[in-house]
């Protein structure tokens, strides 16, 4: 086997994986798809070998792979596991199987914890923009991301399981509604939150009479931590 001329390696098979294998191509920038039989090829070399495999698997595979990669640098980009083997550089994006544009790509913001390597240093053929993180604010901003990302996922789940289900909708029928409203809040976040919060009143009367009780249960416990997170803010700007 030929000597390897790459500096990154990917190790994994998923949604991210995928999606990493495809930014680089498309930047010209060589990597390494891991194989276990690639070892002896690898010993004498510094790489940056990202590692986009399960969180419960990453010690376990830094462990065991120590000594062939002794000469090289860790990373990971999982939100929820810490681990003080590899550096942390978090994308602000979700990832399925359906591929993005190059510009797209660029576009996504990465996250490092305070005190690690700088992006540059990492990826310096990437021009993505890139912040740190204060120690004290990662678990907040971790906990916001998954907040975020779970709830829009449970409310957007039951309003497909019902009106497919329910209606006979296709989703080529849904998906523009879905587009538009995201483009929404991306266009101004605090109008359309305003609107929203302004027709509560509303919503909660159309929701007591009809038979929708996990949605409401939903629905009321977000307006009841909203109203607390304000209660909150305005708490902090009187003192």
């Amino acid at each position: 086997m030929k000597k390897i001329k790459a500096k990154y390696i990917i190790v994994g098979k998923g949604n991210l994986a995928k999606h990493l294998k495809h930014y680089f191509s498309s930047l010209d920038i060589k990597f390494i798809d891991w194989q276990p039989e690639i070892d002896e090829n690898l010993n004498d070399a510094s790489y940056k070998v990202l590692l986009t495999i399960p969180d419960s698997e990453i010690d376990g595979f830094i462990k065991e792979n120590s000594q062939t990669f002794c000469n090289s640098t860790f990373i990971y980009f999982s939100g929820s596991l810490n681990t003080d083997k590899a550096v942390r550089c978090h994308p602000l994006m979700t990832f399925n199987e359906r591929l993005y544009s190059s510009s797209f790509y660029k576009s996504i913001l990465f996250c490092l914890d305070e005190g690690s390597s700088e992006f540059d240093e990492l990826f310096p053929k990437l021009p993505n923009p890139s912040i740190v993180i204060p120690g004290s604010f990662k678990p907040y901003y971790l906990n916001l991301c998954s907040l975020v990302s779970k709830f829009n996922s449970v409310s957007w789940e039951e309003f497909y399981d019902d009106v497919i289900d329910g209606f006979d909708f296709k989703y080529d029928n849904i998906e523009s509604f879905l587009n538009k409203a995201i483009s929404k809040v991306q266009e101004n976040y605090q109008t359309y939150m305003n609107d929203f919060f302004n027709g509560t009143n509303n919503i909660s009367e159309k929701f007591s009479n009809l038979n929708l009780e996990p949605v409401k249960k939903i629905y009321n416990s977000f307006l009841k931590a909203h109203n607390e997170h304000l209660e909150e803010l305005f708490s902090r700007k009187g003192n």
